[in-house]
């Protein structure tokens, strides 16, 4: 079983189009992604931008490619970005989605509120929409600044928390779906 989180960047909004659309425009990038291995601990793999794809963790693409269960929350997103930006071509029927889960048991379908409904110890980091407003969409650039987007670099002190955020979100995740299955 694989556990993964993406964190994107793009000049659409996946509410607005959907997952399919929103990994097709040429704009979309993969900045990171948290994963875990058979509910081992949870990884982070960041490229340097879409030049560094090829250096997809191999032992994550191999499992996905032989079959194995892909898991995540609002899992047609991350299904979708490892289809149309990484190639990899996970079928639905092999993919288990967190959200859906929660919503059997009667709880909230978003994660902070299944996670928060359960009483689980490891909760989603309350720091997310913020982070996601700054390094996932483009920013309105200004005089002092005429950049359309932050980059790490730009402020690493929040990228950190950012990829911090990002494993803590697949802790949640996998902290939810032990406690449901």
């Amino acid at each position: 079983m694989i556990e993964i989180d993406f964190e994107t960047f793009s000049h659409i909004d996946v509410r607005d189009v959907g997952p399919q659309v929103y990994f097709r425009h040429p704009s979309t990038e993969v900045l990171m992604m948290s994963y875990a291995i058979d509910d081992g601990p949870v990884h982070l793999w960041v490229p340097d931008g879409p030049w560094e794809y090829d250096k997809f963790p191999a032992r994550v693409k191999r499992r996905l490619l032989a079959g194995e269960e892909l898991w995540a929350h609002n899992v047609e997103f991350e299904q979708n970005g490892l289809r149309h930006v990484l190639g990899i071509d996970v079928p639905f029927s092999q993919c288990r989605d967190t959200a859906v889960l929660a919503l059997r048991y009667g709880y909230p379908m978003s994660l902070a509120g299944a996670a928060s409904a359960v009483g689980l110890e490891v909760q989603k980091d309350t720091r997310g929409k913020t982070l996601i407003n700054k390094f996932c969409k483009p920013r309105r650039p200004s005089k002092n600044n005429p950049a359309i987007r932050w980059y790490p670099e730009a402020a690493p002190d929040e990228w950190q928390e950012f990829c911090d955020y990002c494993v803590q979100d697949t802790k949640t995740e996998q902290a939810l779906r032990k406690r449901l299955t």
